[in-house]
């Protein structure tokens, strides 16, 4: 997906380690005889692009939280076509802005004391300059998405037990659900959410 934490990404790998050694293990003495034609299995990949679906990750190790968001474009600005009206443009604008007041998209335990440190957001649709018409022409009938992550130290990890993410009401009606996926040092799960609501980082998937 976009940047994770250096946590993220060694949980995937070594999860994606276990399982393969555990097929080995188990099966590598007759799986020439059996299944000749069988192929080490792969990684699932996420949907496809999907108008009103999104996917958010939650990563927390050590004091570090992570949050990163992959939505189509349409979901945040209404259209996927490259802005060329000012009022396209605007638009684009204020929804960037949007997403970068993170106080305002993420409710969490004020016990947790997080500070945001960084605000990344990334898309096609973000190349407004005569140096990127090219670009634009390009991606101007493509299905543009939105990539976007919010870095924070928090002095309390312990404390932060949930998080309420806000896109259905602020990004309104562009959602209609996100997948929300999550990974702490006790555990990793996910929920399917389809309005603003509660995640328990510590409770099980739905």
């Amino acid at each position: 997906m976009k940047k994770l934490t250096a946590f993220y990404q060694t949980a995937i790998v070594a999860t994606t380690l276990i399982c393969l050694s555990t097929g080995f293990a188990g099966g590598n003495k007759g799986l020439d005889q059996q299944h000749p034609e069988k192929e080490v299995p792969v990684i699932e990949q996420h949907a496809p692009h999907e108008h009103g679906a999104a996917i958010l990750s939650i990563a927390i190790d050590a004091n570090q939280l992570e949050i990163d968001l992959e939505s189509p474009a349409d979901n945040i600005f209404g259209f996927e076509y490259m802005p060329s009206s000012d009022a396209d443009k605007q638009k684009v604008e204020d929804a960037v802005k949007r997403l970068k007041a993170a106080k305002t998209l993420f409710t969490m335990p004020e016990a947790a004391l997080c500070h945001l440190d960084q605000v990344e957001v990334a898309s096609p649709m973000l190349e407004h300059s005569d140096d990127n018409k090219k670009a634009a022409t390009e991606h101007q009938h493509a299905h543009n998405d939105v990539d976007a992550s919010w870095h924070y130290s928090c002095q309390s990890t312990e404390q932060l037990k949930s998080i309420t993410p806000h896109f259905f009401s602020i990004f309104s009606p562009g959602f209609k659900k996100l997948k929300v996926e999550w990974l702490t040092p006790s555990g990793a799960s996910s929920r399917m959410l389809t309005e603003d609501k509660s995640i328990n980082l510590k409770g099980a998937s739905d």
